[in-house]
Parts: structure tokens; sequence; C-alpha cells
């Protein structure tokens, strides 16, 4: 295949998205980058773009430009990866409906039972799992036949024998009424009388993923025997960029991998290792697949659906590897490591052909034992009926090498199913036991809260302290934002766990930009945070810093101190904090008085708005409150001063009557009320809530969120997000009266719970879009990576203060509320 025709039919064409302009010529909001074109014309755009920037910014951007060369150069064809689109879903949609994860192991499903990601060593990176959704109105999102890994069945009845896949049936999913996270996945086809359910689980003490399938027979059924057959198409991966987050779906097609199925431990084992181009460190990752009982049949194969990949039947001599362009691959790239010690692999006469063709389509599977490259894999079962009933256990076991794989798959098998779900249960019972409900009886409320907390608890990475704002793939948010940091811990702190919260901050602390060590020269000005990470501390996505997430990030260094008054602590921390609000005190517009221009809130142009001037004020104020407990008074005057100052740019640029605090960022900025808790400098009332500015915000953004509360029906709006923020807001300002209140607060959270929310895993994405559905009318779907691990903290934040957990004393007429309530009652005693 020629460069030209395998350009043209990349499945990543529809992703030009990633860098948003920020880091490759800050192409501004909106903006659509077309396909057609070289890479040196897409770089000639983005430098074009880069010199309308204002000065400090472009001191970070002749860098990050050549950033962008050098991986251009090493990577072709990523340029496709980092232009935005005109869509909502502008790294194409997210098919997950469900996640089961332990903090290292970290696994998604969609709606149909299919595994559509596979996150190891942690739920950062890397993903295992071939998945690349491209269009979510189309059968399967659009996807090939191939991709994920999925269950199905060969059927024999008096007509004939074939395979079903179970993905094809009549399928219902959901979560225990119960603190787990045990993905169960209901599949019915009346054409073969058959019920096949799936329980899915991380094991929380192994990084095992437990599939246990139950089938039932009716008395009518016309099936004589079955097999269960397991497919997989991993996509094994050691290596991520540097500020652009896209190898886990944008170039699957480098992630060829050896894959072998192993008789000793009968399972089919992936192996790959090679240089993380991101550290210039040596990975290594092992996935492999096995029944807890013997297997019947297997196939190891290439991948007849991916254009890079080998073709469907290839013989392969003994002692060699005949794949295309074997010799050419490079030392770093996305096919880093994957030769080696396999160059000379033996693998067989055997036709490898691809394992989902060769089980949709033959009677047993071929029994090839290895492939390189594009690589699938299936095994089956024999099912043996009891009354109507069969039962089998498969296994995905992940680790640094086939022999870790083997000894973990080994324990597993050793183990009852039944047992290890329940060990989840109990585990996430144990690390949640200060966590409490709403007092409501609403379940769908109860059961949004609950998977909250679950998201949080399992997406934890005990190994680094980090929390990424999703384990999805499509978009790419498995890194950690200091923004989305800060309400974490704030959970965190309110459920207790403030051993996570010190390890999360520290996570910071380490990673914050020095002017005597810099950990990112020229990118990142001193003081601040790079716009995320990954778990081990490389930034992941494409903006240099963001103002607002500094504001942020001193909050949340100083509020761990608030909620658990360690001093010793906060003297650790406090050059962190310095840092940061010296910058905040430099980095200021003499003529307006707000902040310098910068990024803010994941935006792709530096701006002037409340969203940056108001998290400023909040990092400024809580640096302030830190000065003051450690007795700095030189350092407490000096951001005081400049926190008033910035009060009054902000009476004077960013309030206006229609937005309230929102005026030049395009929406009300709720966050003004809290964790902000700005205080108006001019007018009258001398409290946050009594001002008249902050009551019309309270107001303005209740009649923004009736309008969401009015969809599907309404036909106004089309999609929205972040609604919990608001609620949170309300419910804290306004418990007894005015537009919003309390009664307003409930039932906008109601709308959450039932209508953005997945159905049965209760789940929410970043983002709710009105979309018309197979009958012809209007239904809220949850779209963007979801589970979203901050739209979900925020809803549980605002549900509890909407329905105060029963027995707790708290103080109505304060914005700490209930959640200041609780981490009184959960904070660390100091002796």
């Amino acid at each position: 295949m020629g460069d030209d025709e395998r350009t043209s039919i990349h499945r990543r064409a529809l992703l030009r998205a990633a860098a948003a302009g920020a880091g490759v010529g800050l192409t501004g909001a909106g903006t659509v980058v077309g396909t057609s074109g070289s890479t040196s014309d897409a770089l000639r755009r983005a430098d074009t773009q880069a010199a309308r920037g204002p000065r400090y910014v472009l001191d970070y951007q002749d860098e990050f430009s050549e950033d962008l060369r050098r991986n251009v150069e090493t990577f072709p064809g990523i340029e496709q990866c980092v232009y935005p689109n005109a869509d909502r879903e502008i790294y194409g949609p997210t098919d997950v409906n469900a996640q089961t994860a332990n903090g290292g192991l970290a696994v998604a499903f969609n709606d149909r039972g299919t595994m559509t990601v596979c996150k190891w060593p942690n739920p950062s990176y890397y993903d295992h799992a071939k998945y690349f959704a491209k269009d979510r109105s189309a059968d399967h999102y659009g996807v090939a036949p191939n991709e994920g890994a999925f269950l199905g069945l060969a059927v024999e009845t008096d007509d004939e024998t074939e395979t079903t896949w179970l993905r094809e049936w009549e399928t219902t999913q959901r979560h225990p009424e119960s603190l787990t996270d045990v993905v169960v996945t209901e599949h019915r086809s009346d054409r073969l009388g058959l019920t096949v359910t799936v329980e899915d689980v991380v094991d929380a003490d192994d990084d095992v993923l437990v599939r246990d399938v139950t089938v039932e027979r009716d008395d009518d059924s016309p099936v004589e025997k079955a097999r269960l057959v397991a497919f997989e198409n991993l996509s094994l991966n050691v290596s991520k960029l540097p500020f652009f987050p896209v190898t886990d779906a944008c170039l699957e097609e480098g992630n060829a991998d050896f894959a072998a199925y192993d008789r000793a431990i009968d399972a089919i084992v992936h192996a790959k290792s090679g240089v993380d181009v991101s550290t210039g460190e040596q990975a290594s990752v092992a996935i492999g697949m096995g029944f807890r009982e013997p297997s019947t049949d297997h196939q190891v194969g290439g991948d007849a659906f991916e254009s890079a990949s080998t073709p469907d039947e290839v013989a392969l001599d003994a002692g060699s590897a005949v794949f295309e362009g074997l010799e050419e691959v490079p030392e770093s790239g996305p096919l880093t490591g994957a030769v080696g010690s396999l160059r000379e692999a033996t693998y067989g006469n055997v036709v490898a052909r691809d394992a989902y063709l060769d089980a949709n389509e033959s009677v047993e599977l071929a029994g090839n034992d290895s492939y390189f490259g594009q690589t699938t894999g299936a095994l089956s079962r024999l099912l043996s009926f009891e009354d109507g009933e069969a039962t089998a256990t498969l296994y995905f076991a992940a680790g640094d090498d086939a022999a870790a794989v083997g000894e973990r798959l080994g324990s597993a098998r050793e183990r009852d199913p039944a047992a290890i779900r329940e060990r989840k249960r109990e585990w996430l019972e144990t690390v949640l036991a200060e966590a409490p409900l709403p007092d409501t009886d609403d379940e769908d409320v109860l059961a949004l809260c609950r998977r909250a907390l679950v998201t949080l608890a399992t997406t934890y990475d005990p190994e680094s302290g980090t929390i990424v704002a999703s384990i999805a793939t499509q978009s790419p948010y498995g890194e950690d934002w200091p923004r989305d940091g800060a309400y974490f811990n704030h959970v965190l702190e309110a459920i207790g766990r403030h051993d996570w919260v010190e390890k999360h901050n520290r996570f910071y602390v380490e990673n914050q930009q020095s002017a005597t060590d810099p950990e990112l020269p020229d990118l990142v000005p001193p003081g601040n945070w790079a716009m995320n990470y990954y778990a081990d501390g490389v930034p992941g996505g494409p903006i240099p810093y963001e103002i607002d997430e500094t504001g942020y990030g001193i909050w949340t260094l100083w509020d761990h101190y608030d909620a658990t008054g360690d001093e010793e602590y906060l003297r650790e921390v406090y050059p962190a904090i310095k840092r940061a609000a010296d910058y905040l005190v430099d980095c200021a517009d003499p003529e307006t008085g707000l902040h310098c221009p910068a990024w803010e809130d994941d935006r792709p142009m530096p701006q002037q708005t409340a969203v940056g001037a108001l998290t400023v004020w909040l990092g400024l104020d809580s640096a302030r409150k830190a000065a003051d407990a450690l007795g700095r008074g030189e350092d407490r005057t000096r951001w005081t001063v400049r926190r008033n100052e910035l009060a009054e740019g902000i009476e004077a640029e960013c309030y206006d009557e229609a937005t309230g605090y929102g005026a030049k960022a395009g929406f009300t900025f709720a966050e003004t009320v809290w964790p902000v808790g700005y205080r108006p400098e001019v007018g009258s009332g001398d409290g946050t809530l009594d001002h008249p500015r902050i009551e019309n915000t309270l107001d303005r953004e209740w009649a923004e969120l009736e309008t969401t509360f009015a969809e599907p029906e309404a036909g106004e709006r089309d999609g929205g997000l972040y609604e919990s923020k608001g609620l949170l807001a309300l419910a804290k300002a306004r418990r007894t009266e005015g537009p919003g209140s309390i009664d307003d607060v409930r039932d906008g959270l109601r709308w959450v719970a039932t209508e953005h929310a997945t159905e049965g895993t209760h789940v929410l994405g970043e983002v709710w879009m009105a979309e018309e559905n197979d009958d012809g009318e209007r239904e809220i779907v949850s779209a963007v990576s979801q589970p979203h691990v901050w739209e979900q903290s925020l809803f549980y934040l605002a549900a509890l203060e909407a329905w105060p957990p029963e027995g707790l004393e708290f103080d109505a007429d304060s914005l700490g509320g209930v959640i200041e309530a609780l981490q009184e009652r959960n904070a660390p005693s100091q002796s």
C-alpha cells in the first residue's frame, strides 16, 4: 500500500482536535483546519496563528512549535490528530457505558458488553484494547467488526451450526445497587431460546478482569450444543506522546505486538516491550486471555480489517517473520520495541487468519499458535448444561511480562468468581466507609451518587496519587488536570480520604514548574502547572499552562490544611504555594487590574475573562490564608493587596447584568459563589450572598439551568454540560427561597440523574446531547468520556447539599454547608 493511499483511509481522519491550536499555533476556537495540504502547510498555519498571540505567550510558543515539528517527523501522520473540527465529539464518540477498575487495571464496556478500553498499568496509560469509534449514528459506532473484545456462542441445532455474537442480541446492562463496580450485562435471544448473563469485575487485589458467564437454555430451545467463544483484538501499547495524548486511539495501527497460545497456561498471551518516547525509558506489557477450565480450541491471527496489517491469510515460515516493512521499523516511534527478540521468533506454517473471521465462519477454531503484527485471538470452551444452565469464566490478566500474566491467571483460577466479586464490594465499602449518601429515597439520585464514589475510588492511582478525568480514550481524558483534581480532593476530604489527598497534592508539588529546577523549560512559567499530566508526571495536554489551574492548585494545597490542620504538611507545601501566588501577583494587567492574558479552562486562545480572574482571586485568597496560618506577614500583605486590586478589576470588567459574573466568558460563572466564595468590593451588602451582584449571578445561573431542564420536550437546546456546578452553588446559597431554591435544585438533580445519566449503569459523560431516536422522538444521551469523574463528583457534592445526610449538623447559612460539616466530622485527630 502506498503512502498516499494509506493516508487517504486513516481511521483518525475524523480527529482534528487534541491541540485545539494551543500548542500547535493557537488556532482560534471554532476554527476548522482542513484535512488537505501537507504537513508543512499545517505548520505554516500554526506559525501564522501564533504570531497573533501576546508577547509573553510567544516566549513559550517557539519551543512548543518545535516540539510539534519533532513529533511530526517521528510520527508521520500525527498532524491529522491535532486540529479541531466543528463536531461536538471532536475525538469521535465515547462508546463506554460502564467501568470496572482497581487503580491499576481499568476496563470499560459499551452497552452491548464489548470491552472498548483496557488500561494498564494505571488508569492513565496505556490503553491496550483496539477500538476506534467513528460515528454514533452508525451500527456499533462505525467500528470495524473485529474491534474490541467480546463474547459469542457457537451453537448447534438440527438445522445448522452457527456463531452468534452476544452484542447482536437484545441486551441490558446495569450495576448492582451497592458500592461495587461489577458490570452485569444480560443478553437474550428468543430465536435460540437462550439467556446469557455476564458479570464483569476487575479484582480488587490483582490486575485481572473476571468475566463470569451463565447461559440459561429454555426448555424448548433448539440449541443442542454450544461453545462459548471469547474474541479479543488487543493493541498493546508501551509509549505515549507528551502534550499529545493520542497514541491510544489515533495511532493504533502502529501498535504491533507478539501473540501466542501458551499451552502451559492454556491462554493466549500478547506481549510487547519498547521505549516510551515521552520518558526515554523502557516499558513492557503482557496481557493474557484464558478460561478457568480447559479451553476447547484456539486461534491466533492477524487483523483483516486494519490497513496497516498483513493480509487476512498469510503463511508464516518457521524461523522468520513475514511482515511488510519489518526491516524498516524505526528505533523509536509507534512500533518501538515491537521487534527485538521477536524478530527471529518461530511462527509455524499455519494460516494466521483473523481470529474473528475464523470464529465467525468456522465450525472449529483453526489452531494457529502465534502471530506478530496486528494481532487477534480467540478461545472457545464447550459448555456443559445441567438443568438448563451452563457456566464458564473468562479472565484477562495484565502484567509486565508473560510470566506475571501466568501467575495472575493461576491465582485467579483458584478463587471462586463470586468470592472475587464479594471481595471487590468489601474493598470499596472499606475505602468509602465514611462516605455518606444523600437523605433521599430517589433511587436514580442514589445510584448516580454511588457511581460517582465508586468511579472516583477505582480511578485513583495509589502509586502516583493521580486521578484522571476519565479512563476513556475518545476523548483522550486519561490525564490529571489540577482543576478537576482540586474538586476531587475536596470530595475526598469530605469522605475522610485525607491520605489520598496528601499524596495527590504532593504529586502537584513535585510537578510544579520551578525557576531553579524547571521540569518543562520554556513551556510553563515558574510557579504554574501544565494543562494536565499522565500518571508519571509527563504533560499530556496541548496547552502549555492554564491560569485558572494555578488558582485551583493553590486552593487545593491550602484546602488540605484547612481540612486536616496538619501544620507540618502546610510548611512543606508552602514554597509551592508561594511560587504560584507570586506568579499571580506578577501576572497582572496594569490597564484593567485583571490577570494578564492567559489560557483559561482548556480554551485554545489566551483570554481575560471571569473564569481566569475569579480563580486567580481564589488562589490569592487561599495563599493569603496559608501565609496567615504560618505567620508570613510580608507574603500575606503582598497577596492581599493584589487580591484586592484584582477584585476592582473584576467589578469593572467581569460583571454585567445579563450574565452576572461571566462577562467576556459567554456564560454565568457559577464557581463565583462556590468554591471561589468571591466577595465584591463595591456596592451594598457585607456578605457573599446578600450582595446584589451575587444575587443576580445566582438568578442568571438558574435562568440558564431552566433551559436545560426543559429538554428534551422544549426542543430548544441540543446539548449542555456541568449543570451540577450551578446546582451546587444554588444548593449552598438558596436553601429556602428565590429562583433556584432547594426544591428547584432537587428537581434539577433528578433531571441529571434520569435524563443525562445512562440507564442502568448511571454514569455521566462530560456533555449531554439531545438526539432523535429510532421512533423519531428527541432523547437525551450522555456523551464525551463517560464515566466523567468530575461531572459525577460535582453531582455527588450537589446532592449532599440538596439532601443533607441524616443526622448531620451543619450551618445552613454558611457556604461551607454540608461539605464543610462532613470535613469537620471526618477530620483526622491532631495529637
